[in-house]
């Protein structure tokens, strides 16, 4: 008797024990490729395409329904992801095919781009993509979001919706837009936008010929144009073009070290002039 008792406290022990133990995942055979962290919440991808998530989920930014608060420890979430962005209270994620962006989350500036300000505790679809094209960046602000599609052939846009009291949306307005609306349009052998970041009021991208721009707030100088003034408008921070480094580069020289950088520069400037009047560019 006294053996099936004891018996009976190790396998209440060991239950107890096990309600209270959370199995590690196994990452080896599927290995984390992407990774995003919100206010209060994260995601990441594994390489099978899996969606996983933990932390925050009173406004429903990792998309498991308005009963679950809160998870301290990797969920999944949902299967075939591509991309994922996390807000601060919002979620973005595009589908393995990149043809379709959903969101969920937070939604009282019209960040999930759905229409409404109404919060959404599942995953909702909020736009596809036709014919050859497919969501190829995508970003998550405090309060706004953007994403970019391009097709096979280059041609594609830049997308904005959510807060825009700085102008962080880039359209021209300080009017926050509750539903996707298009910032640029970029036909077949322009340069396109392959990357994009969202902050507190302001956002960033980076086209394919490797310029930076900038639009929103600006007040500590976090657009990085010289000033301390926002722009609702995305303006050009960092150039691509090889002739205008290479002039700003002369412009800028300092009396210390003007004669070693005037030498380096000036003949790598008439060398760059030379190659394209010889080739046609």
């Amino acid at each position: 008797m006294k053996t099936k008792l004891r018996l009976m406290h190790l396998g209440l022990l060991t239950a107890a024990l096990l309600a209270g133990y959370a199995p590690a995942q196994n990452f080896s055979a599927w290995p984390v490729t992407k990774i995003a962290a919100g206010g209060f919440h994260s995601l990441f991808i594994k390489s099978d395409g899996t969606m996983w998530g933990m932390g925050d989920n009173s406004s429903g930014q990792l998309g498991l329904g308005a009963s679950v608060t809160n998870v301290n420890v990797p969920d999944l979430l949902t299967n075939s992801v591509g991309l994922i962005a996390a807000g601060d209270n919002h979620s973005l994620f595009v589908s393995g095919s990149g043809r379709s962006l959903w969101a969920m989350g937070a939604n009282s500036n019209g960040q999930l781009g759905d229409g409404t300000t109404a919060n959404h505790y599942v995953p909702e679809k909020i736009f596809t993509v036709t014919g050859s094209a497919f969501v190829n960046t995508i970003a998550a602000g405090v309060a706004h979001s953007l994403f970019g599609t391009r097709s096979i052939t280059g041609s594609g846009g830049l997308y904005a919706m959510g807060e825009n009291a700085w102008g962080q949306l880039g359209n021209g307005s300080d009017t926050d837009q509750h539903a996707p609306v298009e910032i640029l349009t970029y036909s077949a052998g322009n340069p396109f936008v392959t990357a994009t970041a969202g902050g507190n009021g302001h956002s960033l991208f980076i086209k394919s010929d490797g310029s930076l721009w900038a639009m929103g707030d600006n007040s500590s100088g976090q657009l990085g144009e010289g000033s301390l003034s926002r722009t609702n408008k995305p303006q050009e921070i960092e150039s691509s073009n090889i002739l205008w480094l290479l002039l700003r580069e002369l412009i800028s020289v300092s009396l210390s070290d003007h004669l070693i950088r005037l030498r380096f520069s000036i003949p790598i400037l008439f060398f760059w002039l030379w190659a394209m009047v010889n080739t046609g560019s």
